[in-house]
């Protein structure tokens, strides 16, 4: 353990090295996420304040036609203004119970992410990593007081990375080796203020190494009974989604996986370990579905989304609101790859945006695109983007020529478990994924799945948005067009009342071009006051319901431009 220690606590030593760049940064006004929300701009309003204005502007303007033209119609106008109004009162009911929502999911987090104490596998025979470890140190030991600090802040985290993902010698002396020839990733953009050399090899996702790729099948065994359902459930979805194949035994020997919840927290190791058993942890909190995909994740292979190194082009990372101790968990990954997949901010691989803060109120990785906020995070279900690239990663040998497939339109490609057919992005379906749907289990309630943008603006309703509210467990998705040439606008008016839980369970998420990724998502009762205007001649909304809450839901009114 003592090598292991030592280990990350020089990797994490050099993480500190961003603090420089950061107090440049600083000094060139550079400021908080905390300061930008009560002061976005002292000295007046900023571009996007002036752009968000212009558009509420606009909606009034939108909304104030319809009423003239509607005759013995509601003044909308007058009702959007005073809801704008009332936006101030709602933000602050709301914040409360963001708050409050945040502070009870901060202390789960601290309690389900504590280290785990069990004895691994040392290195203190592997002369390679031993002599790697000596470098990193004489580097260190030349460095200021300030980075040596941090060596006795991170001793804790014994051979942690990501919160959540475990270290074998084979990947530590991997790391070692990555952040020796490529020493600007140990400060790459901690606080958003360098770029990165963008390529398609560069975005990466998924480990891309032999050593850490399973045969097929994958033996495992499972030792907590309280887990036991939900690890099935988890391998059945895995199963259903791609090719790869779990068997399960009453032992298992090297190469397998043993799935336990007698230790603290949620963790696994990443990818197939040569020589030892991969264990995935699932201890008191973490034993629901989401976590069992993502920690099965990372088993087959999966780093986590914010650590390609495309990141940056997505997301800000805000060191200064990071546990010191926790700042290695935002670094880049080596060695991975994507498949051609963009990035996800849905992918159940992503950090929440106050992941690791170092106080309850505080984020740490912001949304370049704002409407993302809320799309980060989700531990629901897989994405599409991640059985995509786990199922290029194994499975394109299953069909004939791959899996790539001209016929299989918006982002699908040929399913590997029938490659008759193509495996679509969620929204679509059929032999081609452009029929839209399946909207289950409210399929009639749910309405028109097709519909067509019009010169006037229509409207569309969740389920039971003017009776009783909507229903847990709703699937609704519709495909709204506008002709030829034109593009489809939509805003959202009225009462919005979506249940409020951290991870946006119940939402509404509106996909404007790219159909393949997840769009953004928005729950709670802060209605989003903007258009929303598709790149081409198609949108795509969606609502889902998984809480168990019952609510009003929404309405939107839509027209083409």
């Amino acid at each position: 353990m003592l090598k292991i220690s030592i280990f990350l606590t020089v990797l994490v030593a050099f993480v500190a090295t961003s603090r420089i760049v950061l107090d440049k940064t600083r000094s060139l006004g550079f400021q908080s996420v905390q300061q930008h929300a009560d002061d976005p701009n002292p000295n007046g309003p900023s571009t996007s304040e002036s752009s968000e204005e212009h558009e509420t502007e606009e909606i009034k303007e939108e909304e104030y036609k319809e009423e003239e033209e509607e005759a013995g119609g509601e003044k909308e106008e007058e009702e959007l203004e005073e809801e704008i109004e009332d936006d101030d009162e709602i933000e602050k009911v709301s914040l409360l119970e963001s708050i409050d929502d945040v502070t009870k999911e901060f202390r789960n987090i601290r309690t389900n992410a504590e280290e785990s104490t069990e004895e691994v596998e040392t290195f203190q025979h592997a002369p390679s990593l031993k002599r790697s470890i000596s470098r990193l140190d004489d580097m260190i030991y030349r460095a200021n007081p300030e980075l040596q600090e941090m060596l006795k802040r991170t001793l804790e985290d014994t051979d942690m990375i990501d919160g959540d993902i475990k270290l074998d010698e084979e990947s530590a002396a991997e790391l070692v080796r990555f952040y020796e020839e490529n020493p600007q990733y140990l400060s790459l953009n901690l606080n958003g203020t360098r770029g990165m050399p963008q390529n398609d090899l560069g975005k990466r996702k998924i480990v891309q190494s032999s050593r850490s790729k399973w045969n097929l099948p994958i033996k495992y065994t499972i030792k907590d009974s309280k887990s036991r359902a939900v690890i099935k459930n988890a391998i059945r979805i895995w199963q259903e989604e791609t090719c790869i194949r779990f068997q399960e035994r009453t032992s298992v020997t090297p190469p397998g996986i043993i799935f336990r919840g007698d230790s603290a927290g949620c963790w696994s190791y990443i990818g197939k370990r040569a020589s030892a058993t991969n264990i995935i942890n699932l201890g008191n909190g973490c034993q629901n579905m989401g976590i069992a995909l993502h920690e099965i994740g990372h088993a087959l292979g999966f780093y986590h989304e914010q650590a390609r190194p495309d990141r940056d082009e997505y997301v800000t990372i805000l060191s200064q609101n990071i546990n010191p101790d926790k700042l290695r968990n935002f670094l880049i990954k080596p060695s991975s790859k994507t498949y051609s997949t963009l990035y996800d901010y849905g992918s159940i691989m992503h950090y929440r945006d106050d992941a690791f803060a170092k106080s309850s109120g505080l984020k740490t990785i912001k949304a370049k695109q704002p409407d993302f906020e809320r799309t980060m995070g989700q531990r629901t279900a897989l994405s599409f983007y991640d059985v995509k690239a786990m199922n290029y990663y194994y499975c394109q040998n299953k069909c004939t020529g791959g899996l790539s497939s001209s016929k299989c339109r918006n982002g699908g490609y040929k399913d590997p478990n029938n490659c008759n057919k193509c495996k679509c992005p969620e929204g679509y379906y059929g032999t081609s994924c452009v029929a839209v749907g399946p909207s289950r289990p409210l399929s009639t309630s749910c309405g028109q799945r097709y519909l067509s943008a019009l010169k006037n603006y229509e409207s569309l309703r969740s389920p039971g948005y003017t009776c009783d509210g909507y229903t847990t467990e709703a699937e609704c998705s519709w495909r709204i067009r506008a002709p030829a040439g034109k593009r489809v606008r939509l805003y959202f008016r009225g009462t919005f009342d979506i249940a409020c839980t951290k991870r946006c369970l119940d939402f509404v998420e509106v996909r404007l071009s790219r159909f393949a990724a997840t769009g953004p998502r928005f729950c709670c009762s802060n209605r989003p006051i903007k258009f929303f205007t598709s790149t081409g001649s198609t949108m795509l909304v969606l609502f889902r319901t998984y809480s168990g809450l019952k609510k009003k839901g929404f309405e939107a009114r839509y027209r083409y431009v």
